[in-house]
């Protein structure tokens, strides 16, 4: 019967592992820092989108609400129906966006009334500021809002 004794110690043993692998940290780091930056970067991108997207909604929601204050009053005076004034309903809603402060992304809008509702359409496009180097280069957005009119009546206390 024979035995093999080896002279290195325990505690070198594990010294030559971690030597081994000193380069496997910095290789991994290497490998995902441009992973996490692109992940970053997306998250960024997609945030400034959605961003975009609501800025455009509100201003299509505060247009058609305008426009919808364009009541035919001679129509509600005659028969106290509440309707719309067309062509007022949409030169109101047209003037808000006009007053509104100016989206650069803006595109395309739309204003359109009859005696019920005023719609308002917007479309704009945003660019993507890192990944456009890479892949698609603007999103495009759009919202669309509509409004009717409403009056309340007051209670009176007589």
């Amino acid at each position: 019967m024979s035995a093999t004794f080896s002279n290195a110690a325990p505690g070198n043993r594990q010294r030559q592992r971690v030597d081994a692998e000193a380069g496997l940290a910095s290789l991994w780091l290497l490998l995902l820092l441009p992973v996490m930056l692109l992940m970053g970067s997306l998250g960024l991108n997609v945030f400034r989108g959605y961003s975009e997207w609501r800025v455009l909604a509100e201003q299509a929601e505060s247009a058609a609400r305008a426009g919808a204050n364009g009541i035919d009053l001679e129509a509600f005076d005659a028969s106290g129906v509440v309707q719309l004034d067309p062509d007022q309903a949409k030169r109101l809603a047209i003037e808000n966006l006009n007053r509104q402060q100016q989206n650069r992304h803006l595109t395309f809008s739309s204003v359109s009334s009859d005696s019920e509702t005023v719609s308002v359409q917007l479309r704009g496009r945003v660019p993507f500021t890192v990944l456009g180097a890479i892949t698609v280069t603007v999103i495009d957005i759009s919202a669309t809002a509509e409004a009717e009119p409403r009056i309340q009546r007051g209670e009176t206390t007589d």
